[in-house]
């Protein structure tokens, strides 16, 4: 509960340093995710209507809302991306002059204080780490947003096939059901270790994060 009262916070001050850099690092996210949904579909049903021997007419149809759907996610990606790289930078820039406005308001007589000097010490670790900024903390909440909804949309596409695949075919390991609940629970095994990996190496920036 604590982590999540400290992401909350961090948000909150990423919004008051720049409101627009919320959204569009949302957006990114949902834009790189989608992409590779969409060609996989649209790649999945002309093959589906070719091997059923589709008319020409509705084929093409197919093919032109994949050329055009494709075209706008690139069309928007070209305009998100270089839009959030902006404002990643200027996020940076605002978290710094907001440290040093902090520091330069402090009191001349604490100066001597031990506590101030800690202070200024975790200040310049926190300058000197791309654990401790803004900007990576939004690109680490895109590549979570967007495994959030890669997720998502895989369960969403898998699900037709896991009701054939809990279903017996034959006699063989690779027939049997055991082989699908096993491939299942591999790729559950490596998703935890990736998570495992991805906290630990947060927790490692974490204390410089919060310095200031």
């Amino acid at each position: 509960m604590h982590n999540f009262k400290m992401i909350g916070k961090m948000y909150r001050e990423i919004a008051g340093l720049d409101k627009g850099i919320l959204p569009v690092d949302f957006f990114c996210a949902i834009l790189t995710g989608a992409k590779p949904f969409v060609n996989i579909w649209f790649t999945a049903k002309i093959i589906g209507m070719m091997t059923v021997g589709a008319d020409f007419k509705g084929l093409l149809a197919y093919i032109l809302a994949a050329v055009a759907l494709n075209f706008v996610l690139d069309y928007a990606g070209g305009f998100f991306s270089p839009l959030y790289d902006v404002k990643s930078g200027l996020l940076f820039s605002r978290e710094n002059f907001k440290m040093a406005e902090k520091l330069f308001r402090m009191d001349y007589e604490k100066l001597e204080d031990n506590t101030f000097r800690k202070t200024i010490h975790k200040h310049e670790e926190a300058g000197a780490s791309r654990w401790a900024r803004f900007s990576y903390f939004m690109w680490t909440s895109q590549v979570f947003v967007k495994g959030v909804f890669t997720v998502a949309v895989s369960v969403v596409m898998i699900l037709p096939l896991l009701k054939i695949g809990f279903t017996k075919t034959g006699n063989s390991f690779f027939e049997r059901p055991v082989f699908l609940i096993l491939l299942i629970v591999t790729l559950i095994v490596m998703a935890a270790v990736m998570a495992l990996i991805a906290v630990r190496m947060n927790k490692a920036g974490s204390s410089v994060l919060f310095a200031h």
